[in-house]
């Protein structure tokens, strides 16, 4: 399945090589940055190494993206085999996942559009018949069926049921930079089940990349925007209306439930891409582009290939193991609390700083081990006032579940962390 995922990515990659291709022709350069931003954008190859609906999802959308690209650039308005294969397409979308059906309201504009400026009100009628005709074979089945067992077409009201609806919706603006915040980090790299992070100064330089390229864009806009074809400009305002449209769907399912995560704006992550570069572009004199755009993806590939080992592995490594005290590099406070027939704690490191509301404390335990154990026992940690209230709470496995209780040797000393 993990395969199945991998092909899914590579051709979201061909779809945008070829969507950056038919909307800037002449420059080649723009298509092949654009492949390479996404290709080897590390939260994109982290979903790519796991078993998700969302790579469905991102492919159907690049693709139905070429279908509308093509369509505005043709002379004629598209034919039945045309249209009948963007039905299926938009139909795959529906069933893969809900954002999918944002491609219903894409695909009506476009056609809407397309009928107007060439006066085939005929046309419109037969084409949406045909395109979501297709699409209502493919995926009605399905709405049906949530009809029936659930009382809701999209059987929503079961999801939300099990994984929760949001409270209450941020009150200030310091809580919604907040969850902005794990968004923003999240498009770029945030792995793990939104746990571990890349280093900052990594999200501090894709913040000022974004920076320049909204401000390259809109330098493009103002300068060269007039001069392009003008199929060229309606692809490019499509583009903008899509990452509109997701970035709305977003916002509305965030209102619902707690997933201010940066993979739900990845089906218009083609428009996105090519914005940035193309806003990155506008700002270099033209003989240094192919330079600067040649040496950035070599940087950005090295940096695609290190981050699974500076910042995935290192959050899984096995905590401290040696077998005797005298072998530690550092001497813990001493403490003796047994737990039979299991262990004892024999030592500690405490934090040396003060705390504040809101910190993350780490909290180090020495422990020795004095009987095997076929068991994996849990580790609770809480931090409490002098009267006995908690401030502070971890619950957890030993090395934060990578080295569970069952695993460990009777005699051997274990350094662990637990992070209150």
């Amino acid at each position: 399945v993990r395969a199945i995922c991998r092909l899914l990515a590579v051709g979201t990659r061909l779809g945008l090589s070829r969507l950056g291709r038919l909307i800037l022709p002449d420059r080649p350069g723009v298509a092949l940055v654009l492949v390479g931003l996404v290709a080897f954008l590390p939260q994109f190859l982290f979903l790519c190494a796991s078993v998700n609906n969302d790579y469905l999802v991102f492919l159907i959308s690049t693709w139905v993206l070429v279908f509308l690209t093509s369509w505005l650039r043709a002379p004629g308005l598209p034919g039945w085999p045309s249209l009948a294969g963007l039905g299926v397409l938009v139909g795959l979308g529906a069933l893969a996942k809900y954002s999918g059906l944002l491609l219903w309201l894409l695909v009506a504009l476009v056609m809407a559009w397309l009928a107007w400026r060439r006066k085939g009100i005929r046309w419109l009628l037969t084409a949406g018949l045909i395109v979501f005709g297709s699409a209502l074979v493919l995926s009605g089945w399905w709405f049906v069926g949530n009809l029936l067992l659930y009382g809701d077409l999209s059987a929503l009201n079961v999801h939300l049921e099990i994984m929760g609806t949001r409270r209450e919706l941020p009150t200030d603006l310091a809580a919604a930079m907040r969850e902005f915040r794990g968004f923003r980090y999240s498009v770029w790299g945030l792995f793990g089940w939104f746990n571990i992070l890349a280093p900052d100064p990594f999200y501090w330089i894709m913040d000022a990349l974004m920076v320049l390229g909204l401000v390259g864009l809109v330098v493009f806009g103002v300068r060269s925007f007039r001069r392009l074809p003008g199929w060229t400009q309606q692809a490019l305002v499509m583009l903008l209306v899509w990452l509109s449209l997701v970035l709305i769907g977003v916002l509305r399912w965030t209102t619902m439930t707690p997933a201010s995560q940066g993979r739900l704006l990845y089906p218009a992550l083609g428009g996105l891409a090519l914005f940035l570069v193309v806003g990155w572009a506008e700002l270099l004199p033209s003989r240094l582009r192919r330079p600067v755009g040649v040496a950035a993806l070599v940087i950005w590939l090295a940096w695609a290939v290190l981050c699974p080992f500076l910042v995935i592995k290192p959050a899984y490594a096995l905590p401290e193991r040696v077998n005797s005290l005298d072998e530690l590099a550092f001497a813990p406070s001493e403490l003796h609390v047994r737990f039979e027939g299991c262990c004892e704690v024999v030592g500690y490191v405490s934090p040396n700083q003060p705390v504040q509301p809101g910190d993350v404390v780490p909290l180090t335990f020495v422990w020795r081990v004095t009987e095997a154990l076929d068991q994996n026992y849990t580790l609770y940690v809480h931090a409490t006032t002098v009267d006995g209230q908690i401030m502070g709470q971890s619950d957890t496995f030993h090395g934060g579940g990578t080295y569970p209780t069952s695993q460990w040797r009777r005699g051997e000393i274990i350094v662990d962390t637990a992070y209150v």
